[in-house]
């Protein structure tokens, strides 16, 4: 075995190595994957509270990926049934007591939120649509001047996730595009609000955070992917970004703190979300596409040296999600071939320690847990520039 990088993080096998290939087709461990699925984690007759997290931590993530897997594989059959069908019953099931929160979610762990959306995508019908709407009514009004918003501004439990699922319904019920249209609008002018327009980050949980999940260049993304024509405002943002990448291609994780050098490559936070990021985002900003070029390549190097991660192989925090942003090649191949369910259980043999769970108690969770994020990446690892499940796939 390689030895782990010795630093305080021990978060990162030395990449010094030779490349390894991908022996398996991406097909072959697509299908595999498919069939495990279906047989060791069939559609649940009751969701227990623990797994109502919505796309990004619950059971009902399961039925996103299957979901936005059918419109590029819409002939692929499992035991006789298609994608969205399998979309569909893992969408049911009975429920416990909906989650209880302090605070208002409208983002990708939002069960109440969630289940409606997949339900008007799953149904195309336009009354299920509008009963989801109705989830923003009141988070599309505007900030009273003097008091604090109600609602974080984030992917997960905030704004930019509400985002996220506003295209996703669209895409899936087009009927309702203008309708929708204006909810993005509302929305993306109170994100866009609570960070003086570009004038300063956004804070979650009291933190200027930079990065995809929780951060600057998520929100930014977000708000572009919903509505191109915020590219021009949110530019001098984007460029004061970039300009924070270290030498080493990372990002700092805060943009009010002083970070000298890279410390996570994930996808919540440094490299990995930023290449993300800035490979949907460039068309919209033909100004930096230099800048942005650069970034990404730069991106790329720090997660070939750093982004080998210890943890579980994951789409959130392991090698799937940093393996797909490398670019298409023996790069990319060298991480994916270091994930296969082979690799895997031959390098747990040799060391306990590596690639120890890392979900933190969702059970379910698509972008977590092995299994589940090993769908997505057979699915989409032979594109040239894959994007990332629940983040840029829409």
């Amino acid at each position: 075995m390689p030895t782990i990088q010795d630093d305080p993080s021990n978060r990162y096998i030395s990449n010094h190595l030779p490349v390894k290939e991908l022996a398996e087709s991406p097909s072959v461990l697509l299908l595999a994957a498919l069939n495990k699925l279906v047989a060791d984690t069939p559609p649940l007759t009751r969701v227990s509270e623990q797994d109502q997290f919505g796309l990004f931590g619950g059971y009902i993530g399961i039925s996103g990926l299957l979901l936005q897997l059918s419109s590029k594989y819409p002939d692929l059959k499992i035991q006789d049934q298609s994608l969205k069908q399998w979309a569909a019953l893992y969408l049911g099931g009975e429920r416990d007591a909906t989650q209880a929160v302090p605070y208002p979610l409208i983002g990708l762990v939002s069960e109440t939120v969630c289940l409606i959306a997949l339900k008007a995508c799953l149904s195309d019908d336009e009354t299920d649509c509008d009963k989801f709407l109705l989830s923003f009514d009141a988070a599309c009004q505007p900030i009273p001047e003097g008091e604090e918003d109600r609602w974080d501004p984030e992917l997960l439990q905030g704004r930019a996730g509400a985002l996220y699922l506003l295209r996703l319904v669209r895409k899936w019920v087009p009927a309702r595009k203008e309708k929708i249209g204006d909810c993005i609008s509302d929305i993306a002018e109170r994100l866009m609000q609570t960070n003086d327009y570009g004038a300063r980050s956004w804070r979650w949980k009291g933190r200027m955070y930079t990065g995809a999940v929780h951060g600057d260049i998520g929100n930014i993304t977000q708000l572009v992917l919903s509505k191109p024509n915020l590219a021009p405002r949110v530019e001098a943002h984007l460029k004061r970004l970039l300009e924070m990448q270290f030498e080493d291609g990372g990002w700092p994780l805060h943009s009010n703190r002083d970070e000298e050098a890279t410390t996570m490559v994930q996808l919540c936070h440094g490299a990995t979300g930023f290449v993300y990021s800035l490979q949907a985002l460039r068309p919209y900003f033909p100004n930096l596409k230099d800048e942005i070029d650069t970034a990404i390549k730069k991106g790329q190097s720090c997660i070939w040296e750093k982004g080998l991660l210890k943890k579980e192989p994951s789409l959130c925090h392991g090698t799937f999600g940093n393996g797909l942003a490398l670019p298409r090649g023996p790069k990319r191949n060298h991480f994916l071939a270091w994930s296969t369910p082979n690799a895997v259980a031959q390098a747990k043999a040799l060391d306990g320690e590596m690639f120890a769970d890392a979900h933190y108690d969702w059970t379910y969770s698509v972008p977590m847990v092995y299994d589940l994020s090993s769908i997505w990446t057979w699915a989409v690892c032979e594109e040239d520039e894959p994007t990332m499940l629940f983040y840029t796939d829409v």
